[in-house]
């Protein structure tokens, strides 16, 4: 039970200063990502959320994600009707992250990875986004290649793998989670690189399986990420 370990600690410890403080202590070669507001505050926070990420990002490279998942037409469009309103409100923080973080690239939420595959394909995957959803995010991803100048990174997520099979038994959700990186990654890294560029960098910064999923995998949340983790990996690898 992950959850009972994580209660053994103090009060506090795993507060967002801490966190910083840490990472920017940890020797890696990897590059973090970090996550900046655009959605509920404006420019007079800019100076202060770069402040937070200074003590990695001042001195060694890393991804700084404008916004999350802002494609998400029922939750974000009062804020950012389509992407043209979302990156015109994003361009003077990234104009100033670049100033004052030389290293560091930055990443822009691209659709979900639903919207990167043909209709066929993600029809055939079972990937459960109803019309107007999917034709939103994938507005959204198109409009992005108008401002590519503006950044070095799209960032997808994956929650969409057996969603279809939510009461298969375990041996068939496994099977299917094996295959589905392999597939969905492939036409979503092509799509990608259609739309913004071969030099684009792809990140994928959350997945697990469909939401509602149910079985022996999905008990503990901790190894269930690593299994999910080990699939998508070999889809990247391969």
């Amino acid at each position: 039970n992950m959850s009972a370990a994580v209660n053994k600690f103090p009060l506090g410890t795993f507060s967002p200063e801490n966190f910083v403080k840490n990472l920017a202590a940890a020797t890696t070669d990897g590059l973090p990502v970090f996550d900046l507001n655009v959605l509920t505050m404006g420019e007079d926070s800019w100076d202060m959320q770069l402040d937070t990420i200074a003590p990695f990002c001042g001195n060694r490279a890393c991804f700084v994600e404008i916004g999350n998942e802002l494609y998400l037409k029922k939750q974000y469009s009062w804020r950012f009707p389509d992407a043209d309103a979302y990156m015109k409100a994003s361009e003077s923080l990234i104009t100033k992250l670049r100033q004052r973080f030389h290293k560091t690239k930055v990443s822009v939420p691209a659709g979900g990875i639903g919207s990167f595959l043909p209709h066929s394909l993600a029809k055939t995957l079972g990937i459960a986004e109803t019309p107007e959803q999917r034709a939103f995010a994938t507005s959204w991803s198109v409009t992005l290649a108008k401002y590519v100048h503006l950044f070095d990174a799209v960032t997808i997520h994956d929650y969409q793998s057996v969603q279809h099979d939510q009461q298969a038994d375990n041996d068939t959700r496994t099977s299917a989670l094996a295959t589905w990186p392999e597939v969905a990654y492939a036409a979503a890294v092509k799509h990608c690189k259609n739309l913004y560029g071969d030099d684009i960098a792809i990140l994928i910064t959350e997945y697990n399986e469909g939401l509602g999923s149910v079985g022996e995998l999905d008990r503990d949340g901790g190894p269930h990420a690593l299994n999910m983790l080990s699939h998508v990996l070999a889809g990247v690898q391969n």
